[in-house]
């Protein structure tokens, strides 16, 4: 079937493409956590959502030969990123008004200078959210703690009140310095 009989202008079907493929794997949610190893002694060990595996964060967390190998754990495809959501936007009005302003005047892509000027203080809000704490918590009965954290494809939705931010989230474990971990035992 040509374009050009298709009821819609090729524009808007392009970009209807581009949103299915691109926005809504963003917005997906897996209520399971998957564990990626290639099975080698020295990489480390990520914990990733996914549509198939172990029913809480502990139970992956449970399953790993050595808990310390973790490296990673992904939180933007998880049911509490609604939680990290609805803290990021109060978050950065509170303490990066004026970056935050900046980036809502733009176009909100994530090739925008504004929104990658908004790239430290997103990293800061999501570290301050009540998940992570919680997920610091769990860790420390392993022995590790979130240090920090990795994204891509920041993107800002002003069509939601308040705005969205949706990213590819990475929180980067580590092995807690011996005997500094606090939290509740596994």
């Amino acid at each position: 079937m040509a374009l050009s009989i298709l009821p819609i202008k090729p524009r808007l079907l392009i970009f209807a493409v581009v949103a299915c493929c691109c926005v809504l794997p963003l917005q997906a949610e897996y209520p399971s956590w998957e564990v990626i190893s290639s099975g080698s002694s020295s990489e480390r060990v990520s914990l990733t959502p996914a549509g198939e595996g172990f029913a809480t964060l502990r139970a992956a967390l449970d399953s790993l030969a050595e808990p310390r190998r973790l490296s990673a754990i992904r939180i933007d495809r998880t049911p509490a990123y609604r939680a990290v959501q609805s803290e990021l936007y109060p978050y950065l009005e509170q303490h990066h008004r004026e970056t935050l302003e900046a980036a809502l005047a733009s176009s909100g892509n994530l090739h925008n200078p504004k929104m990658r000027a908004l790239g430290g203080p997103f990293r800061e809000a999501v570290l301050a959210t009540s998940y992570v704490e919680s997920v610091n918590e769990l860790l420390a009965g392993y022995g590790l703690e979130v240090v920090g954290l990795s994204f891509e494809k920041l993107l800002l939705d002003r069509r939601q009140q308040p705005p969205s931010f949706f990213a590819v989230i990475w929180l980067n474990i580590e092995p807690c310095p011996e005997g500094s971990c606090t939290g509740s035992e596994p």
